[in-house]
């Protein structure tokens, strides 16, 4: 009895390392985003960490009333060609906006929102300036509200390959 479970479980984890395995280690496009709070000498978190929760990919600012934090993110390409990297950002609440620009100071709030924002020609395994993300605590949100904000990166050219960063606010 013991020798079947065996056999079945070695038959389950194979068939899962199976395809997606292969295609992580061999990716078409592989989006890393790793994100900093801007000011304060923080550092940027989620280099070299893909994942779709935004685990180990925060950076958390804490804001008075009325205030506002500012987040940069920065993405590079781990794949084997050069590729287009869609994004997918959180809309804000009643308690707080979120917006949205390029390096350049472009706004593309509601692109990023729609996840209708595209980075294009992101060349392999080099860092580039992505997104500012910029979020203001409205007259609604008062001490303790907070926000949680993910941002997705997809590859255009690997759609099921996709990297989440997240900016945390929190109103004291």
């Amino acid at each position: 009895m013991k020798r079947i479970l065996i056999s079945a479980l070695v038959l389950v984890v194979a068939s899962f390392a199976g395809p997606a395995t292969d295609a992580l280690a061999n990716p078409e496009g592989m989006p890393d985003a790793f994100i900093k709070r801007l000011g304060g000498g923080d550092h940027y978190h989620g280099f070299d960490k893909i994942n779709v929760t935004g685990r180990n990919q925060r950076a958390r600012d804490r804001i008075s009333e009325g205030g506002a934090a500012s987040f940069k993110i920065k993405l590079r390409n781990l794949g084997k060609s050069i590729d287009d990297i869609s994004v997918n950002g959180c809309d804000g609440t009643h308690k707080f906006g979120v917006r949205y620009s390029e390096p350049s100071g472009n706004a593309v709030t509601a692109a990023v929102k729609n996840g209708n924002y595209t980075i294009q020609d992101v060349p392999e395994d080099m860092n580039i300036d992505a997104l500012f993300v910029g979020i203001v605590a409205k007259s609604a949100a008062g001490p303790g509200d907070k926000i949680n904000c993910k941002i997705r990166f997809i590859s255009d050219n690997q759609p099921g390959v996709s990297d989440v960063v997240r900016a945390f606010v929190k109103v004291v």
